[in-house]
């Protein structure tokens, strides 16, 4: 395994026990909405960034921005 490779796996980690601890917890609908956006933000942050760079520069559906929103959706606990 390379540098990235290492990274990106740390990163799945880190995402599944984040996931796996918060849906142990019993919480108000923000406030879970809050708690799983942490992991996906974990995980996703280098497609959201180069979304937001495909908004910027007026390719709004590119497919960063098609896959952070359906990422969003499928992942979404309710």
């Amino acid at each position: 395994m390379n540098k990235k490779q290492k990274k990106v796996l740390t990163r799945i980690i880190i995402a599944a026990v984040l996931m796996i601890a918060f849906s142990f917890l019993t919480v108000e609908d923000y406030t879970a909405f809050v708690l799983f956006l942490i992991p996906y933000l974990v995980i996703g942050y280098d497609i959201l960034i180069k979304a937001g760079k495909g908004i910027k520069n007026h390719q709004v559906f590119d497919e960063n921005f098609l896959m952070a929103g359906s990422n969003r959706r499928r992942d979404c606990p309710w």
